[in-house]
């Protein structure tokens, strides 16, 4: 019995303030790291060696960031999703691509965190058509009363192959439906806690924190990294001895942090930044090569690669994407 995983990379961009404005989300960096680096890690932990990365119009960026096999350690093949099929579309689409008996399929929001390899099991065990790993609901979640999918599922390739050739269809409310009333056995596999979502600025910098917290932890330092305390910082970055990094901070190759300033942790500070003397910047992610000015403050924001935060200003819970960034981002 063949396994592969089926990564569900594709998102639309609606308004301005959107994570897909800054890149494809499955490259925004989560303490330095791509985002998939989390779902190819969490992926090869289960001894998947092969898998199929599905997006859309950011499909050519993402084969020139990642590469295949070569950087990720994992066949990864890639299917361009131009209609959009939906979630079991693109899916069953991608089962052509890499033929196999069963499928991991998982959505490129998450930062997965359960046990891959138990949820295989368990799926073996009951030879159900489809596994869906649900989470409990929080005792003070209003929105949730049961147990809910938290994005991960697995389906015997008979499953996916009755999904249509054409058109939209959605998992939750297509495919399982389908498979319910062929008559199909859908198993839920209980996970402790939902793996965190990037959905959103606010889900994102909640997602960076909890990796910050689990590195600081559970962690051991990056190739490169060195960890003092709560702070993990690349040995090429320069930091002034009147420099204040304060709670769970994480600072990037060759970046650099001139005198007087403040950062305040969760915020992680990617390659090649440059935070100016005197400036401010807590609870926040600079990607790489991004600068904020002498006395700014930036706070509860993702500033682009490449944008520069001008001397003395003050930015609060936005996307900072400094006009002509998004080439750089891009390029």
């Amino acid at each position: 019995m063949t396994t592969a995983a089926i990564i569900l990379g594709g998102a639309q961009v609606w308004g301005d303030h959107s994570l897909e404005t800054v890149c494809p989300r499955l490259l925004l960096p989560v303490a330095n790291a791509p985002l998939v680096h989390y779902t190819v890690e969490w992926l090869r932990s289960a001894g998947i060696q092969s898998a199929v990365l599905c997006a859309n119009h950011g499909t050519r960026l993402l084969r020139a960031r990642l590469g295949t096999a070569s950087t990720l350690s994992l066949d990864l093949q890639y299917y361009e999703d131009r209609l959009p099929r939906g979630p079991a579309g693109c899916a069953r689409d991608a089962a052509t691509v890499c033929p196999a008996d069963t499928y991991v399929v998982v959505e490129s929001a998450l930062l997965p965190s359960f046990d891959l390899a138990e949820l295989l099991a368990a799926h073996g065990r009951s030879r159900a058509a489809a596994t869906i790993a649900v989470a409990a609901p929080d005792r003070g979640d209003e929105l949730e009363s049961s147990e809910y999918p938290v994005g991960v599922y697995v389906f015997s390739s008979s499953a996916l192959e009755r999904v249509p050739g054409v058109g939209y269809r959605d998992i939750k409310e297509g495919l399982v439906p389908d498979l319910h009333r062929a008559g199909q056995s859908i198993g839920m596999f209980i996970v402790s806690a939902a793996p965190p979502r990037v959905d959103g600025l606010a889900a994102y910098l909640r997602a960076q924190a909890w990796m910050l917290d689990r590195l600081a932890r559970f962690g051991t330092p990056r190739p490169g990294y060195v960890q003092d305390g709560q702070v993990h910082r690349h040995s090429t970055a320069q930091i002034a001895a009147g420099a204040r990094l304060l709670g769970q901070v994480m600072v990037g190759a060759r970046a650099r942090i001139e005198e007087g300033a403040i950062v305040m942790g969760p915020t992680t500070i990617g390659d090649d930044c440059v935070l100016g003397a005197g400036c401010a910047v807590g609870r926040a992610v600079l990607m790489a090569g991004s600068r904020v000015g002498n006395g700014a403050r930036v706070e509860q924001c993702l500033v682009a690669t490449g944008s520069r935060v001008p001397d003395r200003v003050l930015v609060y819970g936005t996307i900072y994407l400094e006009a002509g960034a998004l080439a750089l981002a891009a390029g």
